[in-house]
């Protein structure tokens, strides 16, 4: 009977942990209320007389009040430290280093931003990977459906249907807490123009069956990784089919474009070369140092040729101008479904 006992704790414990008490209570509250527990049951399973017991259980409920205090003044201060179904999100207030100016940012690594607003120009883009998105219209002009794998803040999209009255943008964001987040504190509304799924971006390919002008790729698991399954040469076949005759799909790759830690970027060129005639590559880092990770931005076009003349914006004429000659090493196969080993060559370890 304690076997079996046990053995249902166990059961009970690792789903209640995964699709429960992770998901809505998070780790820190999980963690205080074991802290608690153990606490409270090592008083009274203690040799202490009541006054001894009575003041350890109000030093406890003292501590559990200032952790409460501590959480509450942070995000009075703008600091929100989150736990989603799929991760931990850090949301807070800080500055954009080249200018100066406030911004808000999301976290989901502690030394690097994911997304951010400038808070006294929220339809501004801060990041360079996002600003390379509004060249969408100048490989196709005059586009009107957009497909963004990886909400994020939604900065991106709150711009794209400000700045232009005919786009729609469906966005795919696997995770319902980053849309939260969004809508808490990076202003995004509902729009009739902008539709929100929340699904795995594969799922959604492998299942739609419409058109789009442009579909734009920004996905990742950790701050490198993207995950494998959406960059075989399967989920690059599912873009090519969803994208209209003249369309291009734009992803945001972080890499080196040299060397070791070169090879996912070279993967993925690969990968998509084997389905699109068309790709090219625009680093946005230093030309300088070609084996440090940085954003590389790659766009493939469905039909014809990207276009030569460059956009009249000067930092986005810059972008394109930064478009990448060398060929690249062909050291590297091209990922599968059967094999894609995007960690080891993000990591390059080995």
């Amino acid at each position: 009977n304690l076997y079996a006992l046990s053995t249902a704790g166990c059961i009970v414990g690792t789903f209640a942990a995964g699709f429960v008490l992770i998901a809505f209570p998070g780790s820190p509250a999980i963690l205080c209320l074991v802290a608690g527990l153990l606490a409270v049951t090592a008083v009274f399973a203690s040799r202490a007389d009541m006054a001894g017991k009575a003041a350890t259980v109000l030093l406890i409920a003292l501590c559990g009040a200032g952790f409460t205090a501590y959480d509450h003044t942070l995000a009075e201060e703008g600091f929100h430290d989150v736990d989603t179904r799929y991760s931990r999100i850090l949301v807070f207030e800080s500055r954009d280093p080249d200018t100066g100016e406030p911004t808000r940012v999301m976290l989901t690594h502690p030394k690097h931003i994911q997304s951010a607003i400038y808070l006294d120009r929220p339809l501004d883009l801060v990041l360079a990977s996002t600003r390379f998105f509004t060249l969408a219209d100048h490989f196709v002009p005059g586009a009107k459906r957009t497909l963004l794998l990886g909400g994020g803040a939604y900065s991106y999209p709150r711009r794209l249907l400000a700045t232009n009255p005919e786009a729609t943008i469906d966005v795919v964001e696997l995770d319902p807490g980053v849309t939260e987040l969004a809508r808490a504190y990076f202003g995004l509304a509902a729009n009739p123009r902008l539709r929100i799924f929340h699904e795995d971006a594969r799922t959604f390919l492998n299942r739609n069956a419409g058109r789009y002008d442009v579909i734009l790729g920004d996905i990742f698991n950790a701050h490198y990784a993207v995950p494998f399954h959406v960059v075989t040469r399967q989920a690059v076949q599912r873009i090519f089919d969803a994208l209209n005759d003249d369309g291009v799909v734009i992803v945001n790759i972080i890499a080196a474009v040299s060397g070791k830690k070169g090879r996912f970027l070279r993967a993925v060129r690969a990968t998509y070369a084997d389905v699109f005639p068309t790709v090219a590559l625009f680093p946005l880092g230093s030309p300088n140092d070609p084996e440090g990770m940085q954003n590389v931005m790659l766009v493939a076009k469905k039909n014809g040729p990207l276009p030569d003349a460059l956009p009249g914006d000067p930092e986005l004429a810059l972008f394109v101008a930064r478009r990448l000659e060398t060929p690249l090493a062909g050291d590297v196969p091209v990922l599968t479904d059967e094999f894609a080993p995007v960690e080891r060559y993000v990591t390059a370890w080995w």
